[in-house]
């Protein structure tokens, strides 16, 4: 989950949706994740419609494949998701577009540092976006490494981890193991 500064909550719900959920309501919602209560509050948007898969575009008509990593993205004013099964790292703007920011568009795993949608992740877990220049940081967790996103160009770029699993600290950050 993501808090925000007005106490709203975004939360990823491992299938094909994105929620914010406003913590000053108590109606109660059932069903999926992305309509569950949690202390009672209630969804008040939900990016993705649903269904798993990789179309971009308005709020909902998206579809994800197992979001999980989310971050703000004040640089670019939105989030950014990285869809762990799809090997995507995708941005939702503030109006609700989703577009890609790095990765296959059909979920093509593999590892290739180049620019925008011909990198290729392998399960893209946690992101984090650099407060200053808006670098974008990826564990590519089935490459065991760590990449960058630097912006404006989005090319990817691996700066730590040798892609070896294990657990290593090591002289150089592309010599450790994680």
């Amino acid at each position: 989950p993501k808090a925000s500064t007005k106490g709203s909550v975004t939360v990823t719900d491992l299938s094909s949706d994105l929620a914010k959920i406003d913590p000053t309501t108590t109606e109660k919602l059932s069903g999926a994740l992305s309509k569950a209560k949690v202390n009672h509050p209630t969804v008040v948007e939900t990016v993705g419609n649903g269904t798993a898969g990789f179309n971009n575009g308005p709020w909902y008509e998206a579809t994800f494949t197992e979001p999980k990593g989310l971050a703000e993205d004040f640089h670019a004013r939105g989030l950014v998701v990285s869809c762990t099964k799809g090997n995507q790292i995708r941005h939702i703007a503030l109006n609700g577009a989703v577009t890609p920011l790095a990765g296959s568009l059909t979920g093509e795993p593999g590892f290739d540092n180049f620019a925008g949608t011909k990198a290729r992740f392998n399960w893209p877990q946690g992101v984090s976006v650099a407060p200053g220049d808006g670098t974008i940081a990826v564990a590519d967790s089935k490459n065991n490494v760590v990449r960058e996103l630097a912006r404006p160009s989005f090319v990817v770029r691996t700066v730590a981890g040798s892609g070896v699993a294990g657990f290593l600290n090591a002289a150089t950050p592309l010599e450790a193991r994680f």
